[in-house]
């Protein structure tokens, strides 16, 4: 027996990724009989469409030709007339006398059926009517024939099937059946230019009218036939033009071909004129272009669906939203594809998503699940641009500012606990990283403030937790406060932002975590501290934002004292106090 030229080695057959022979020839044969099964089932429903429509008009075109074609033929009632005229006109010359009478008018010669001659009209008419029957009947016909072929190989011995597909595609059964179609065309061409060429010969204004309607049919045929051979995701493919697609590729292949000896010597002289210059970029691309390549359709599909996967992806997710539109579905499967698409992809995808919401249900979410399900598809798009190798560019920064500002129009206040702590994470590593600019660091900033506020104000009523965020967000505000960044703040320094947020984290159980206790008071103090040199040093009276710092910090205060007697020390309270009553003098300056 033969042996390989590694004996003792590891053989390629033995390779465990590879599966048995056996099992390999059965998946094999499964993909092509699956394949051969699908074309045949086609072919069949695409056969019985022609018939029917190759029926109906054979019947309307007999109607037509019934009523024409006596006019190639002499008609009986010509010699009947021509006889009565001559009658006719005998009678009236007669000359009367009591002797005689006699007529003057002469014998008409009557017209014999040799000498017949039909119109030119009416013979192109007929000529073309009578042909649209023939191509029409041959489609018809051809087609029976076609679908006796398939109904025999379905009859065949088991396991004979690839010796039918074998034959069918031996013996060309699919060009064939692509050629029924085009018969049919032809056939309703033939039919549109016999019709327009007898309302020429009976009245201008109906035929205009009809010849305007035909044009239009016409052009939009051509264009269904031109546009498949230039546009690589066109839609209007079809047996005719695949004939257009195969001749424009061949011209493109021939013209690469030719230009090719010539692309070098352009080039070298493309710097001594513009118009060289031109010429070159031209043959440039004529030579380098892949458009030529193809010759089929699948070919060309393979290529764009290579180039095109994640836009077809993407489409694939907001068509399957925009059916269902279920938030259980948007978050068990559409959620999960989101997050594999790359991050511009997946941007567009959930501004989709949002689109669709706010067009069906007006922007309303009724349910907690809808909620978040709408912040938890942003929050993953967030974490794509994050992750992704990429972040610092212009365009994905300004796609982040885009995504906080649309994740702060959302009820992102009104999520459950679990992904509420999920956004506190996430915009804190937005703000962290410098993801964001301008305008969305206002946006991550805001709606840091809003989840803080909503859970000072509803207390247990609110959901919303910042969990194990509690160290992040609060260093965050603090280096808010510190840098003075007021105008993300309400303009005074970040305290109000800093100062809620700790107290949230210290009155209102399960907002924060119980192992953040010590640090939150340790940051409270601190706060507090800072609130009150705020309130000491006479610059804060020249804000505007002044009545707020003092109406927002009151009930804060009140009820820290309550729950922690010594909290807020006495200095404060008095710095209150004279904030208080300074502004109750200055009212009229604050309110103007």
């Amino acid at each position: 027996a033969p042996t390989s030229g590694n004996e003792g080695g590891p053989s390629k057959l033995d390779d465990p990724r590879i599966p048995p022979s056996q099992e390999a020839w059965a998946e094999c044969c499964e993909v092509i009989k699956g394949h051969h099964e699908a074309v045949v089932k086609r072919w069949k429903e695409e056969i019985d469409t022609l018939l029917v429509y190759g029926g109906l008009f054979s019947a309307v075109l007999t109607a037509f030709n019934v009523e024409l074609y006596s006019v190639l033929q002499p008609n009986p009632t010509d010699t009947t007339n021509a006889l009565l005229a001559q009658m006719t006109a005998q009678l009236n010359s007669f000359a009367l006398s009591p002797s005689f009478a006699d007529s003057s008018q002469p014998l008409l010669a009557l017209p014999s059926p040799s000498s017949f001659r039909a119109a030119r009209s009416s013979v192109w008419i007929n000529a073309i009517w009578f042909s649209r029957l023939v191509c029409s009947l041959s489609s018809a016909c051809i087609g029976m024939m076609v679908k006796q072929w398939l109904h025999e190989t379905e009859l065949g011995l088991p396991g004979t099937w690839r010796e039918s597909l074998d034959a069918l595609v031996k013996w060309r059964v699919g060009m064939i059946v692509a050629l029924l179609p085009i018969l049919l065309l032809l056939a309703s061409a033939l039919f549109l230019a016999g019709l327009l060429m007898l309302l020429w010969t009976l009245h201008h204004g109906v035929a205009a009218m009809a010849s305007v309607l035909v044009g239009a049919l016409l052009v939009f045929t051509l264009v269904s036939l031109i546009l498949p051979a230039f546009s690589r995701d066109c839609a209007y493919r079809s047996p005719q033009a695949l004939i257009v697609f195969l001749f424009v590729q061949l011209i493109c292949r021939f013209s690469r071909h030719l230009l090719r000896p010539f692309r070098q010597v352009v080039y070298l002289y493309r710097s001594q004129s513009r118009v060289l210059c031109f010429v070159s970029r031209c043959v440039e691309a004529v030579t380098l272009a892949k458009w030529g390549n193809y010759r089929s359709w699948s070919g060309l599909e393979r290529v764009v669906v290579q180039d095109r996967q994640h836009t077809l992806d993407r489409h694939t997710v907001e068509t399957a939203n925009a059916l269902l539109l279920d938030d259980g579905f948007t978050d068990r499967v559409l959620r999960p594809c989101i997050r594999t698409l790359p991050a511009d992809h997946a941007y567009e995808c959930f501004q989709q998503v949002h689109k669709d919401r706010v067009r069906h249900t007006a922007g309303h979410y009724e349910h907690q699940t809808s909620i978040d399900t709408a912040v938890t598809i942003a929050l993953d798009v967030v974490d794509l641009y994050l992750d992704s190798a990429g972040t610092g560019t212009t365009h994905e920064q300004l796609n982040l500012d885009n995504l906080a500002a649309d994740l702060r129009a959302l009820p992102h206040n009104m999520v459950s606990a679990l992904v509420s702590e999920r956004l506190y994470k996430t915009l804190v590593k937005m703000l962290g990283r410098g993801a964001v600019r301008n305008a969305g660091t206002y946006d991550v900033y805001s709606m840091l403030d809003c989840m803080t506020s909503t859970k000072w104000v509803m207390g247990a009523l609110s959901d919303i937790t910042c969990g194990e965020a509690t160290r992040e967000v609060a260093s965050i505000l603090e280096d808010l406060r510190i840098s003075c960044l007021g105008q993300y703040g309400t303009g005074h320094d970040g305290l109000r932002e800093l100062v809620t947020f700790l107290g949230a984290c210290y009155l209102r159980p399960g907002f924060a975590l119980f192992q953040d206790h010590d640090f939150v008071r340790t940051h409270l103090v601190a706060a507090l501290a800072a609130l009150e040199a705020y309130l000491t040093n006479p610059g804060w009276k020249s804000k505007c934002e002044c009545r707020l710092l003092i109406a927002e910090f009151t009930p804060i205060l009140e009820e820290l004292h309550a729950q922690q007697p010594g909290s807020v020390t006495p200095r404060l309270v008095a710095a209150m106090e004279d904030a208080a009553k300074w502004l109750s003098s200055k009212s009229d300056v604050c309110s103007a």
